[in-house]
């Protein structure tokens, strides 16, 4: 049960962020806000459906490792949910890039980064999340390698996370000191102006 709360809870604050970047690359309008909250309510849902069912044919007392009988029913649940909300950030990301490669702006590093994080988490995400459903479907995966598994989605969620925050934090301080550095040599020159008079 734990493990199913954990996941939900560690894949629904990498949606958030990554739709927080979306709202972002289309300049937070509010258009783009109600389809994302609503895509996001949606997607949500179905997670949430997928992991209640999930959680409730988990076995228990025990806590040594017993898979759980869960359905492929609810296995949809969880996958529909993530690829509603997947495939709307990356349809809208990827729009918005062929526009800027149509404005001329696709360099920028906004863009840039955009493309590339979004591009590697979506990937990273439909990989690992497709050979977890198959083996969980197949039965075949054993305990211990059911356990190494959990520990890699669990540490590759939380470093993608991690990463797309940081990697926009940079992309901000970048700029700022940019302009920090413009304004620092005119302050400069003007200053060396006026001791010159």
């Amino acid at each position: 049960m734990f493990r199913a709360v954990v996941g939900q809870v560690l894949m629904t604050g990498i949606e958030i962020i990554m739709m927080i970047r979306v709202f972002a690359l289309f300049n937070r309008s509010s258009r783009i806000r109600k389809l994302l909250i609503s895509v996001f309510s949606v997607s949500f849902i179905l997670e949430m459906i997928g992991t209640i069912m999930i959680i409730c044919t988990v076995h228990f007392p025990s806590e040594e490792y017993h898979r759980s009988d869960a359905s492929p029913m609810s296995l949809a649940f969880f996958g529909a949910g993530i690829g509603i909300s997947q495939s709307v950030i990356a349809v809208m990301t990827s729009g918005k890039y062929i526009a800027a490669l149509q404005h001329g702006w696709a360099r920028t590093p906004l863009v840039s980064l955009m493309i590339r994080d979004g591009g590697l988490v979506f990937t990273l995400l439909a990989m690992f999340l497709s050979i977890i459903v198959f083996y969980e479907v197949s039965g075949e995966l054993s305990p211990a390698l059911w356990h190494a598994a959990y520990a890699w989605y669990i540490a590759l969620i939380s470093t993608a996370g991690c990463r797309l925050i940081i990697n926009m934090r940079s992309l901000v301080l970048s700029v700022s000191e940019r302009r920090q550095a413009v304004e620092t040599i005119l302050t400069t020159e003007i200053i060396d102006d006026v001791v010159d008079l």
